[in-house]
């Protein structure tokens, strides 16, 4: 497998060149100008319009021109940052790109499509306000992070008074930015696949003058002692909740490695070795699933660190007391040598395993030109998780995990249990 990188007049590729009948690529465009529901809202429905209709096709054409091929397409919207994702097989390649050109270049955004997407993102908004999960993550980063931050979410309530007040001119608008702005392109796929896909992207690009993206605004708020934001979703059965707290370190910080490193001991994400897995789940019973790590950190953004886990009503208690516990305990003691023996194979592994499928490595690789960084500087930072030694993980858990300065956010079935949870915060 060969990985490239490549910087072009008005945006810059990642070419992953592997012998394979598939082809994967991604495009990604930083729109970010503001944060403000109105903006979040104009981005939602960008998402969906883009395949509503373009050129000569309406809606139901252009989704079926997609489906006969058997292509994999979508859009999506996050932190102001629009994705077009593909798959398709390379004898299909001629006419995917056919497809995609024409969705770019000339989308309809027609007023009766835009209002059934008005209505559509309506309705995924009420149902939004069912997903204690997510929106325990969203309140946990509007007390870490200020609104004028792209990591700040609005509320659903306050997204949904904007959608119904967008406009077709408002897309238009924001696709004149998405064209203008300068591009980030990943692609997979044997060489000629490749070469052709890249001029596709130059032969759409060459006309528009670019933009190149502006600095965001980076606002994170001061936590001070503990913090409980609670939100009522009588429906659920379990409490969802996000612990966590600012980390002042982008991916240019030496000590972002190693903070990494000691939280993959703490609660490695989506699998089962990490001490609150250990503890919290199997010794203790309280959670089937328990992670920790940082995230929203580029190379000009700072993030945070978060715990994502739920708990029974009965359970929520004790089970937010154990996991401060263990925070506490990797907080003042640190790792054992054990552990950073264990762990140091455990992700190097899991690093080999992503270059083991294309569409993989085409993600990998394309998350870290989307953070800023170059592949050669991200390869030096992953690397330096398996170098560092385990006195640095130690200092980095020392300095950045304060167990003092947390936010604890829940959502889900709290009425019965607000009062035990506020005591909690109490607890030194």
């Amino acid at each position: 497998m060969n990985i490239k990188t490549q910087l072009h007049t008005n945006f810059q590729s990642a070419t992953i060149i592997k012998e394979t009948p598939v082809v994967s690529f991604l495009i990604t465009v930083d729109c970010h100008t503001e944060n403000s529901p109105y903006q979040t809202a104009v981005s939602l429905l960008y998402a969906d319009l883009m395949l509503a209709g373009a050129g000569e096709y309406n809606r139901e054409d252009f989704l079926y021109a997609i489906n006969e091929l058997g292509i994999s397409l979508s859009v999506n919207e996050h932190e102001g940052k629009i994705t077009i994702a593909v798959k398709t097989l390379n004898i299909h390649l001629v006419k995917t790109l056919k497809l995609i050109e024409t969705m770019l270049v000339s989308p309809t955004f027609d007023l009766a499509e835009c209002k059934r997407a008005i209505e559509t993102t309506n309705n995924a908004l009420v149902l939004y306000k069912e997903d204690a999960r997510a929106l325990s993550h969203d309140a946990l980063r509007r007390t870490l992070y200020g609104e004028v931050d792209r990591h700040f979410d609005f509320k659903p309530e306050l997204i949904a008074e904007a959608v119904n007040n967008i406009t077709p001119d408002d897309l238009k608008k924001l696709h004149e930015r998405v064209m203008e702005s300068y591009w980030t392109v990943s692609i997979g796929g044997n060489e000629k696949t490749v070469k052709d896909i890249l001029k596709h992207v130059e032969k759409i690009k060459k006309t528009i003058p670019t933009i190149m993206p502006a600095q965001a605004s980076v606002s994170t708020k001061i936590i001070k002692g503990k913090q409980l934001v609670l939100q009522t979703i009588s429906s659920k059965q379990n409490i969802e909740l996000s612990i966590g707290g600012n980390l002042p370190l982008s991916l240019s910080d030496p000590d972002l490695a190693p903070l990494s490193f000691g939280l993959a001991v703490l609660g490695k994400w989506g699998g089962f070795a990490g001490r609150l897995m250990s503890t919290v789940r199997e010794k203790e019973g309280l959670t089937y699933g328990i992670y920790a790590r940082a995230e929203g950190i580029s190379k000009s953004e700072v993030g945070y660190w978060r715990i994502m886990t739920f708990f029974a009503p009965k359970d929520v208690v004790t089970g937010i007391t154990s996991t401060l516990r263990e925070i506490n305990k990797i907080h003042k003691t640190g790792i054992t040598i054990s552990e950073w023996e264990r762990f140091k194979n455990i992700l190097k592994t899991g690093e080999v395993l992503v270059y083991d499928s294309l569409s993989s490595t085409v993600g990998f690789v394309h998350s870290a030109l989307v953070a800023g960084v170059t592949l050669e500087e991200y390869k030096a930072y992953r690397e330096r998780m398996y170098s560092c030694s385990r006195s640095e993980v130690n200092q980095a858990l020392k300095k950045y995990l304060n167990p003092e300065n947390i936010v604890i956010s829940a959502a889900g079935p709290v009425d019965k249990v607000a009062k035990d949870l506020k005591n909690i915060v109490k607890i030194n």
